[in-house]
C-alpha cells in the first residue's frame, strides 16, 4: 500500500487492523490462515483505487466549505462588488493618468474669385467647380511633407523652445506618425459645402498646438504664391487657432462612463460565474457520496 501511494500511517494502521480482524474472524470459522489472509487482501482492494478514494474524501470538506461561501449570497455579492470596483478603478486610473493632449484648430476658406467682368464694383469669391478643384489641391498641399518641412524650418528659436517644452507627443489617429514628432499630429477636415478647411494640430502643449496650426496656415499661404494663377484663389482665415485651456484627451467624462460600464459588466459576469460554480459544486458534493456508496 505504501509503495502504491497510500502513505498515511493512520490509514495504513487502519487497513492493517481491518485485515487482522478479518483473518481472525475467518480462522474462527474454520478457514485456513493463508486462505483467510488472501481473501482479506482482495477485500481491501488495490492501492491505486484506495488512493483515489482517499483523495476524493479529502476534497469533499473543501468543496463543502466552498459551497458554504457561495450559498451566502450577501457575502458573494460583496466579494463580486469589491472586485468589480477594483477593475473599474484600475481602468479609470490607467486612462486618466495618460499624457494630456491639446488641440489647436484654425478654420480657413478657399474659393475662386469671380472675374471682374461679372461685377466691376465687387470682386467677390464664387462657389463653382473650379473652387472645388482648388480646394482639393490645397488639401494635398496641407498634408504634404513639403509643407511640414517648411513649418519646421520656419520656427524661430523661441518658438522651438515652446514646441519642445513637452517632450512627449502622440497621434490620436491610426495613421503612422510623421518623422518629426515635435510638430504633433495634423488633421485636415474639409467642409465642401462652404469650401472651408479645418486644420487642427494635436500636441501635448496647448500653446504649441495653436502655434503650429497657425504656422501651417501661414506656410500654406506662402506656398500658394508659387502656384500658377494663384491671384484668382481667395484664401481667407475665418478663425485662427487659439491655445486651449482644456485637453481633448484624456476625456474624463467618457473615461468615467466607460469605467462604470466596465464595473457593471464585471459584476454581472462574476455573479453568473458564482451561480454556475455554486451549481457545479453542489453536483459534486451530492454525487460524491453516491459514487463511494455504489
Amino acid at each position: 500500500m505504501a509503495a502504491g501511494g497510500v502513505g498515511d500511517p493512520a490509514v495504513l494502521d487502519e487497513l492493517e487492523s481491518h485485515l487482522r480482524d478479518h483473518v481472525t474472524q475467518q480462522v474462527r470459522l474454520g478457514e485456513d490462515v493463508e486462505q483467510a489472509f488472501k481473501a482479506g487482501v482482495e477485500r481491501v482492494g488495490q492501492a491505486s483505487v484506495l488512493k483515489r478514494e482517499f483523495l476524493r474524501a479529502d476534497k469533499m470538506p473543501r468543496l463543502a466549505g466552498l459551497v458554504a461561501v457561495l450559498d451566502d449570497r450577501r457575502k458573494s455579492f460583496w466579494v463580486a462588488a469589491i472586485l468589480s470596483a477594483l477593475v473599474s478603478g484600475a481602468y479609470y486610473c490607467r486612462n486618466a493618468l495618460a499624457t494630456p493632449l491639446y488641440e489647436g484648430a484654425a478654420l480657413v476658406q478657399i474659393m475662386r474669385r469671380l472675374p471682374q467682368s461679372v461685377d466691376s464694383r465687387l470682386n467677390i469669391p464664387g462657389n463653382d467647380i473650379r473652387s472645388a478643384e482648388d480646394l482639393n489641391s490645397i488639401l494635398r498641399l496641407l498634408t504634404s511633407h513639403r509643407l511640414r518641412t517648411s513649418v519646421a524650418a520656419s520656427l524661430t528659436p523661441a518658438e522651438q523652445k515652446i514646441v519642445r517644452r513637452s517632450a512627449t507627443t502622440r497621434s490620436i489617429s491610426d495613421e503612422t506618425p510623421p518623422a518629426d514628432e515635435q510638430l504633433g499630429a495634423l488633421r485636415v477636415t474639409s467642409m465642401r459645402l462652404s469650401l472651408a478647411v479645418r486644420l487642427s494640430v494635436v500636441h501635448a502643449d496647448a500653446e504649441a498646438a495653436a502655434l503650429i496650426a497657425n504656422r501651417y496656415v501661414e506656410q500654406c499661404r506662402i506656398a500658394l504664391r508659387d502656384i500658377a494663377d494663384s491671384k484668382r484663389i481667395f484664401f481667407r482665415v475665418i478663425d485662427p487657432a487659439k491655445p486651449s485651456h482644456y485637453p481633448i484627451a484624456p476625456n474624463f467624462p467618457r473615461i468615467l462612463q466607460s469605467s462604470i460600464v466596465l464595473g457593471l459588466a464585471t459584476l454581472i459576469c462574476l455573479a453568473a460565474m458564482a451561480a454556475a460554480l455554486r451549481k457545479l459544486v453542489h453536483m459534486r458534493v451530492n454525487i460524491g457520496p453516491q459514487a463511494r456508496t455504489s
